[in-house]
């Protein structure tokens, strides 16, 4: 039988046992089994799936084992601690699992690096949080045979019996988190809700457009408008500035978008994969873009911005426009520009479009699962089990209230049937930001194995604006462009890896020349195109449509 029948099987039978057990009657001794849902449930936290009683953990597990773990130390926690060992949610976790955890981090920026060093060494710990699906030559299928990992298929159901409901419940989220041989590499970072799958998006001064007497631009035609009275009015000297270090305003169809294209890899209309540079309407944005940066529009470090760099444009009145995030970006900007001009302020913009009244159909968002890192329990561990339960942990409806809102009664208390976090979280006080304080007791501003809660979403987007710009940003049809984390063999991958590292380095070498004029425009076709071929683009499409077909018949 293959992997990949079994784990319809298995999927199967695990939706038949859930439906049986929840006619019966909950008890206070049950063990903890509960699995969330990403489904409408998921707004409550759980859903009415349980597992049979063969596959039940009851915690805290005896004889208080200790796993090993190797994952990154995100910066918000590395704010006050130099490990995951000393955070407050990791003790909570131990004290009710049972299970010890040791973390091991590798040095801040060297995920890579001390991945690769981690897997040449041989001596691995019991789990390993990484992009498996992307960031193995091969993928998963490519480690299992190294020997790196295992898959969980054959234990899910009895070790893992909170996150097999859950997958069983949500058949396209299992659909991403599998390999094409249907085999389940570990345990993934799930955005639960579609509130989580946007990640930034354009916003402006809206008292500069209050200053230039405009209202808020939804055409291409209309930022350059709005950028060029930014300029001339408003003192700008680098109207549009960025926060995107290498490719700058080029980056997920911010501005090509409304050329129906995004600047990378993405399904189009025939849902097949394309690359945007290669497409129709490129060279018309390429121009558009040098018109701009010739005028004095474009920020003329947009490049080489980092985010120090558009703080700086933005805090001094340098620059009015830009494309962020909601939290770090929005949110924390807002705040800063209201200290030095209680009167200022920033508004959210829709995706541009080229032409008044249409819906855009390129931006930001991700879905359920977009290749973020995945724990995998090693091949040579000698602790699976325990490890097994210490992330299937994160899947009940007691690891999902810890993992996104912490310990009630500390970090949040429950009111109307809603966690709401403590003024602990949301106001720290001078030294902290909440984020930082959410990463000493929750996880949810972290792509970690669990189920992202929407509602720790809406509390952490403490302003009015905030939560404007979440709403007006999920207006594109992005979701139908978005490409699945499809998996090419290991041999594709090393052949896709080189010559996609190619395409980026020519395309962003190119580029970034048109738009600052060192480039003609008029070469698009005789030098940039016939590069993009000569390199292997062609290759590439046959690897990435192949995996795509794969993927489609999971």
């Amino acid at each position: 039988m293959s992997a990949k029948r079994l784990s319809a099987l298995l999927l199967t039978a695990l939706m038949a046992a859930s439906a049986a057990v929840s006619c019966g009657e909950d008890s206070p001794s049950e063990p903890v089994s509960n699995a969330v849902s990403s489904s409408d449930e998921a707004a409550s936290g759980a859903s009415s799936a349980e597992t049979a009683a063969s596959g039940e953990i009851t915690y805290p597990v005896e004889g208080n084992p200790t796993v090993t773990y190797w994952c990154r130390l995100t910066s918000n926690a590395s704010a006050s601690v130099a490990s995951m060992n000393d955070l407050p949610f990791t003790a909570e976790l131990e004290e009710r699992t049972g299970i010890d955890v040791e973390f091991i981090h590798p040095a801040q920026g060297t995920d890579k690096e001390s991945f690769n060093l981690l897997v040449a060494s041989g001596d691995l710990p019991d789990i390993v949080y990484y992009s498996w699906f992307n960031g193995y030559p091969g993928g998963p299928e490519a480690a299992f045979k190294n020997r790196v990992i295992e898959p969980i298929n054959e234990h899910m159901a009895e070790w893992a019996p909170a996150y097999t409901a859950y997958l069983a419940e949500n058949p396209e989220v299992a659909k991403m988190v599998q390999t094409d041989e249907g085999n389940y590499p570990g345990f993934p970072f799930i955005r639960g809700e579609e509130i989580l799958w946007i990640s930034w998006g354009p916003f402006v001064r809206a008292d500069w457009l209050e200053q230039i007497g405009m209202e808020k631009p939804t055409t291409i035609d209309g930022w350059y408008e709005m950028l060029t009275a930014f300029k001339n009015e408003c003192g700008a000297t680098a109207p549009l500035t960025t926060w995107d270090k290498d490719f700058g305003i080029f980056n997920s169809g911010f501005l090509v978008g409304a050329w129906g294209m995004a600047t990378d890899m993405y399904l189009n209309d025939d849902g097949e994969v394309v690359y945007g540079p290669a497409q129709p309407g490129f060279k018309d944005f390429l121009a558009e873009m040098q018109k701009w940066y010739a005028e004095g529009l474009i920020d003329p470090n947009f490049y080489a911005n980092d985010r120090s760099a558009a703080e700086t444009n933005l805090m001094n009145g340098f620059s009015g426009a830009i494309a962020a995030s909601p939290g770090q970006g929005l949110g924390v900007f807002e705040k800063s520009l209201k200290e030095i001009d209680p009167s200022a302020g920033y508004t959210p913009l829709q995706w541009p479009t080229l032409n008044e009244g249409e819906r855009p159909q390129f931006g930001q968002k991700d879905t359920y699962f977009n290749n973020f890192g995945l724990a995998a329990v090693t091949a040579s561990s000698e602790n699976k089990e325990a490890a097994y339960a210490l992330l299937d942990y994160a899947y009940t409806e007691e690891g999902h209230m810890l993992y996104n809102f912490g310990t009630e009664g500390v970090s949040y208390t429950m009111e109307d049937g809603e966690p709401l976090y403590t003024e602990m979280i949301t106001n720290p006080g001078e030294g902290m930001s909440m984020s930082q304080m959410l990463a000493q007791y929750t996880m949810p501003q972290d792509d970690f194995p669990f189920v992202q809660d929407g509602r720790y979403f809406m509390q952490y987007m403490q302003l009015d604006v905030q939560k404007e710009a979440i709403q007006l940003w999920q207006e594109t049809d992005a979701e139908k462009h978005w490409l699945p984390p499809i998996t090419p063999t290991e041999e594709e991958s090393k052949e896709y890896g080189t010559i996609k590292t190619n395409l980026d380095a020519w395309r962003n070498e190119w580029c970034v020349g048109a738009v600052t004029g060192k480039n003609s425009i008029d070469e698009y076709e005789t030098v940039f195109l016939p590069e993009l071929e000569s390199i292997g683009l062609e290759r590439a499409l046959e690897i990435q449509n192949a995996a795509l077909e794969r993927y489609n018949n999971r």
